[in-house]
């Protein structure tokens, strides 16, 4: 497969291939995103979308849809509503 000589640059991170894995709920689980990146289709993977209230609630699906076990780079969604929250699973993240 042959991808653009680019590269995508977010910030100080360089993501090559400059291919980001959009997020799908209850299918980008930690071995999907391995085994896409494993045959080289992605530079950039994303988690499902994470709840803000159940990870300052240490809730055990939300710690482990959090895992990424050296992905890098490595993007997370939070959702949620408190910014205290946010701020604090930002932080986690």
């Amino acid at each position: 497969m042959a991808f653009p000589s680019e590269s995508l640059q977010i910030g100080s991170i360089v993501v090559q291939p400059p291919l980001v894995m959009a997020p799908l709920h209850e299918i980008t689980d930690q071995p999907f995103r391995r085994m896409i990146r494993e045959v080289g289709g992605v530079g950039l993977t994303v988690s499902e979308m994470i709840s803000s209230e159940a990870l300052v609630r240490h809730a055990r699906k939300a710690q482990r849809m959090m895992a990424s076990e050296g992905e890098r780079p490595y993007a997370m969604q939070l959702a949620g509503s408190d910014p205290g929250h946010l701020a604090e699973c930002a932080r986690m993240c």
